[in-house]
């Protein structure tokens, strides 16, 4: 396999999952060679950056030309900070990936819901490509399978409106906010991409204000 025609291209988000651990991690490609790739060292949900010990065992996963694609990786060797990196190498051949795994940040946004002709503003706790966890006081009389469309205020012109169902409404206790879930449906590619981004770049962006 040669990854300067078959991986992922500098700049693009990739995902790594380690061996010693199920947390999905996401990066950003530095470099490719032919069986190598530079990430800017990958950080965690809570944005922490991840430095393992070089040797351990992990899966890369890429957007491909048409569908996402896996390959074994091998962590080679780590750069501490500044500037943080992992230094990969491809262990074995690459393989359609049918499902990623979803990276979350915590974050606290408004969010504009539409259900049928009514509008409601809540609050999103954490968001993901997959979708969003969300609280509120009003009484919005949701049932799981209800469709809604949830519309993203994400700044620097990122506006999104997406279409999502909800997959969790419950109130925690009698007094509490009523805990919704809601799971995107019919992303698009692009859209896909772009929150992707925004969410990678959200984690860095609390990981600097928490150094």
């Amino acid at each position: 396999m040669d990854l300067r025609s078959e991986g992922p291209l500098v700049r693009d988000l990739v995902d790594v999952v380690l061996d010693a651990s199920t947390e999905p991690l996401v990066a950003a490609v530095l470099r490719v060679g032919v069986d190598r790739l530079a990430v800017e060292a990958p950080v965690d949900r809570s944005g922490r950056i991840v430095l393992p010990a070089p040797g351990g065992g992990g899966l890369l996963v890429w957007r491909g030309a048409r569908d996402l694609q896996q390959a074994p990786v091998r962590v080679v060797q780590t750069t501490r900070p500044p500037g943080p990196q992992w230094l990969l190498c491809v262990t074995g051949g690459t393989s359609p990936c049918q499902r990623r795994s979803f990276v979350r940040a915590d974050v606290r946004l408004p969010v504009q819901l539409q259900v049928e002709r009514a509008s409601y503003e809540v609050t999103a706790l954490d968001l993901s490509e997959g979708g969003l966890r969300c609280s509120t006081r009003s009484a919005l009389g949701l049932a799981g399978g209800t469709g809604v469309e949830v519309g993203l205020d994400l700044g620097e012109q990122l506006k999104l409106h997406l279409p999502a169902e909800v997959v969790r409404a419950r109130h925690p206790a009698p007094d509490a906010p009523l805990d919704l879930g809601l799971r995107f449906t019919g992303l698009s590619i692009s859209d896909a991409d772009r929150l992707r981004g925004w969410i990678f770049a959200e984690l860095r962006r609390q990981r600097a204000g928490a150094a």
